[in-house]
């Protein structure tokens, strides 16, 4: 059985667009926060760690999500796309030749991180509406505060993620993937929870709500042309009693199929409830291994041509296959297995073992729940901070022992929301110094929680005064 379940994740697919993947595997979008701290363009960093991945026998490479406006950014070391950034394309190039070695399908991920953009990013990020972010164990002073865009700036956006499109193919990426889940901007339109009070033509109904992204869609295939990938990042519900339903997933991905999307990865949650990191409630979710294959059956019926990518969950090669061969998916996404190991997608083709195992970390994140109720963005921290080793050309830790996962509850979490080192001089230097050096992690630690706390006592201070 194992050489049967082989032969069906290494069956090449034919894309709609004509863009063939070697094989079903793909590497999942995941943040992180490897840009140049003072540029947000990528680096011999970035490029170290995809070239790595893409020798590691994936049939595609989704990036982490790269933002289209510097100011509306989920982290302030992601790689971010704009208008003037010609001058770039350089990096960006070589950035497209890493990610498409030996063969491999590379596609950018473009986001706009909206109401989820983090204070150290921008106190005002623009969103659907002024509708704030909630997150358990989060302090809301913490959180940036949106402001309700004008139909102006939705126009802006829809250009923006057009003309970061046509930069993406100039430098040799071969698609890109517009994110429209895990309530970034889009995804935020989608919401009729966070979509609230627009009286212009993108807010109310559904058919409004989702006309955002249909005309980013077909603005992008009509700029970059037929063999161009077009694909979305869509979720399969936002598991809020005020969000986006399944059906109402169901009736954009109808609408996504007519506008000749290449293929769909379907996911779901925001950060405010946290399906893809596994936090779901459904019985009938918890008994399957991967986290949203019940919507993809259902979704199934109706979305017949449309390749679908399901990420999040899968732990044996035996369900990956069976997904394939019930046609449930077409791609299987991998992201924090890579982290660990990130040649795994050979072994996954290759190893004739029956129990094959996944990676996974050594880690009691059960233990750590009971020290912080946001215990899944740390496992996500965590596995950033993977992706960092490797940048490093270091092998991850996967059993934490270099760098233990409260660092990452601690103080990396912290940083990211309320002061981010990478973005002002000095301690952006400080930081890039001190990261690669194993026995300065403590200092470092202490070094950020003492300046936190006393940013913090500022910001306090500021709104008391």
């Amino acid at each position: 059985m194992a050489q049967a379940d082989i032969d069906a994740l290494a069956r090449p697919l034919t894309l709609p667009c004509g863009v063939v993947l070697k094989n079903r595997l793909a590497k999942a979008p995941m943040t992180e926060s490897l840009a140049d701290a003072r540029t947000n363009h990528p680096n011999e960093r970035v490029n170290h760690v995809y070239r790595r991945w893409a020798k590691g026998g994936l049939g595609l490479i989704v990036t982490g999500n790269i933002a289209i406006d510097r100011a509306n950014m989920e982290a302030a070391r992601n790689i971010a796309i704009e208008k003037q950034d010609e001058k770039y394309m350089a990096f960006y190039k070589e950035y497209a030749k890493a990610a498409k070695a030996d063969g491999c399908v590379a596609v950018v991920q473009l986001s706009h991180a909206g109401r989820q953009t983090p204070r150290a990013v921008n106190t005002r990020p623009k969103a659907p509406s002024n509708v704030k972010l909630s997150m358990d164990g989060v302090p809301q002073f913490i959180l940036s505060n949106p402001v309700a865009m004008t139909t102006a700036d939705v126009h802006d956006v829809r250009d923006r993620f057009i003309s970061a499109s046509v930069f993406c193919q100039k430098a040799g990426f071969d698609g890109v993937q517009i994110h429209a889940a895990h309530g970034y901007l889009i995804s935020q339109f989608l919401n009729p929870g966070v979509n609230v009070g627009r009286t212009d033509g993108y807010g109310g109904s559904l058919e409004n709500r989702m006309r955002l992204l249909k005309e980013v869609v077909e603005g992008v295939r009509e700029a970059c042309g037929p063999r161009f990938v077009v694909s979305v990042k869509l979720n399969s519900s936002d598991f809020q009693k005020s969000g986006a339903t399944e059906q109402d997933s169901i009736r954009v991905l109808e609408m996504l199929e007519a506008s000749t999307c290449d293929f769909v990865e379907v996911s779901g949650g925001s950060y405010e409830a946290p399906a893809m990191v596994g936090i779901v409630r459904r019985e009938s979710t918890r008994k399957r291994e991967a986290y949203f294959l019940d919507f993809a059956a259902e979704a199934r019926k109706t979305v017949k041509r449309m390749p679908l990518m399901i990420t999040g969950g899968f732990r044996t090669r035996s369900a990956m296959a069976d997904a394939i061969r019930a046609g449930e998916a077409d791609i299987i996404g991998m992201a924090r297995p890579l982290c660990l190991h990130p040649e795994f997608s050979t072994v996954l083709l290759s190893d004739p073992s029956p129990t094959l195992a996944f990676p996974v970390p050594k880690i009691d994140w059960h233990h750590l729940r009971a020290t912080n109720p946001n215990v899944g963005n740390v496992e996500s921290f965590w596995h950033t901070g993977q992706i960092q080793r490797m940048a490093d050309g270091m092998d991850p830790d996967e059993e934490g022992k270099v760098v233990k996962p409260e660092f990452f509850a601690q103080v990396w979490a912290p940083r990211q929301m309320l002061w981010e080192p990478a973005t002002t001089f000095p301690t952006n230097v400080v930081w890039a110094l001190v990261w690669p050096v194993k026995p300065l992690h403590h200092l470092l630690q202490w070094f950020t929680v003492a300046a936190a706390v006393a940013g913090a006592g500022v910001f306090i201070a500021s709104r008391v005064n």
